[in-house]
């Protein structure tokens, strides 16, 4: 697996990711990256420039994200457990080799002479954000810790690349294991038929008669809005909300508690590393924020102005409950079921009455319509090389004819797909 990429087109070739190749395939781009990274610092020497080191710098950063890119969408979207396993063992060699480059000293030393330099005015606007992006990076890699903290900034970093990926693995399992097996369709009563039809899809794909229940979101979202059977939601909801953890029925089996304190003591150390109180402050120095108080702030404005009305929703919505289903208070496996009767109640009209006039094509078709009309391009199918799955779509953007962008939509939940 050399390369993932089509020659012809720059577009992924996902049928062609082998697994077993994968790591090796990693592990050569960033000794190689790495080596080209040494002679370019040489031939720079005092005199940095965007031509001589940003540039060549950036073609090495698109030339990794060019085959692992591929590599981490099918893992999103297609999973397996060599798929997974080769995808883990390679991002652990990717958190090694960035923390690694981060950490170089020459390499922040001549992109700060850049920003220092007589051409920085002339450059544009995108260039200068990506010097300063850059020299952030650096920063916040840790390029100005004394030597034995660097290295223990790359052990965090390198942990924290782990642990997060086996959170969202356990998850992803937790989801699709858990199944609830229904025989009487009367115990779905007030399900639509659509969700009905699915039901009966996953049961048969399981290997057996009657319907089945999921946590994917078509299946959950289905049962709480529309189910009448209390007992049923409850079951359902409790499964979904308790997914990955110490309670519920898979109590114990994808228990992402540990994970949770190890992410959380991570990121303390981290953030404390690079001198930072907590780990939210460290988080938005890379974003909008200008502190962790005005976040707070915000934070409690919105809750200030939200939470009178949605008090009041509530109450509207156990008044309803008590009246219509003698219900002394609502629960949380409660509220969408309610909510959607009581919507059709005061307003005549419900989600299931909606949905014949919103299907995939027209929706499609209506925001495809909206971006054409904004950004003066054209969108249209096309059939890709190769897809994961048969429900895998292909568009291409155009302009005036010519071909800009091209892009896969993959609309449905499904086993071994994260949402």
């Amino acid at each position: 697996m050399t390369e993932t990429m089509s020659k012809n087109t720059d577009l992924p070739r996902h049928l062609e990711i082998n697994p077993s190749e994968i790591e090796a395939t990693i592990s050569r781009l960033i000794a190689s990256n790495t080596k080209e990274i040494e002679s370019i610092l040489e031939a720079v020497g005092e005199e940095p420039t965007w031509n001589n080191l940003v540039a060549p710098l950036e073609e090495l950063d698109d030339r990794i994200s060019k085959v692992w890119s591929p590599i981490a969408h099918l893992n999103a979207v297609a999973s397996t457990p060599e798929l997974r396993k080769a995808h883990d063992a390679s991002i652990t060699k990717l958190s090694e080799y960035s923390t690694e480059i981060g950490q170089l000293q020459p390499l922040y030393s001549a992109y700060l002479k850049i920003s220092q330099s007589s051409a920085y005015a002339e450059f544009s606007i995108d260039q200068r954000k990506v010097i300063k992006d850059a020299i952030k990076d650096f920063e916040l890699s840790g390029v100005a810790l004394p030597l034995d903290q660097k290295k223990r900034f790359g052990e965090v970093s390198r942990r924290l690349s782990e642990i997060t990926s086996l959170f969202s693995n356990n998850v992803l399992d937790a989801t699709d294991d858990w199944v609830k097996e229904i025989a009487d369709v009367s115990e779905l009563e007030g399900l639509p038929d659509v969700n009905i039809a699915l039901a009966a899809e996953a049961a048969k794909s399981r290997g057996f008669d009657g319907y089945a229940l999921t946590l994917e979101a078509p299946s959950y979202l289905g049962v709480m809005d529309h189910v009448e059977n209390r007992s049923l939601r409850k079951e359902v909801h409790e499964a979904y909300v308790t997914r990955a953890s110490d309670v519920g029925p898979t109590a114990g089996q994808y228990d992402n508690t540990h994970v949770i304190d190890e992410i959380l003591s991570l990121r303390r150390e981290l953030a404390s590393l690079l001198g930072f109180s907590n780990y939210a402050e460290l988080s938005i120095e890379r974003k909008m924020a200008r502190s962790t108080d005005e976040v707070l702030s915000f934070l409690k404005s919105l809750l200030d102005q939200s939470l009178p009305k949605a008090q009041k929703d509530l109450q509207e919505l156990q008044d309803f409950g008590s009246k219509y289903y003698s219900l002394e208070s609502i629960s949380a496996w409660d509220i969408r079921f309610l909510s959607e009767r009581l919507r059709t109640q005061k307003y005549s009209v419900s989600q299931e009455e909606l949905r014949p006039y919103f299907p995939l094509e027209k929706v499609l078709a209506g925001m495809f319509q909206v971006a054409e009309s904004l950004y003066g391009v054209q969108i249209s199918s096309s059939e890709p090389l190769d897809k994961w799955h048969e429900d895998v779509r292909f568009y291409e953007v155009r302009n005036q004819g010519v071909l800009v962008a091209q892009f896969y939509l993959d609309p449905f939940s499904r086993q071994a797909k994260r949402s």
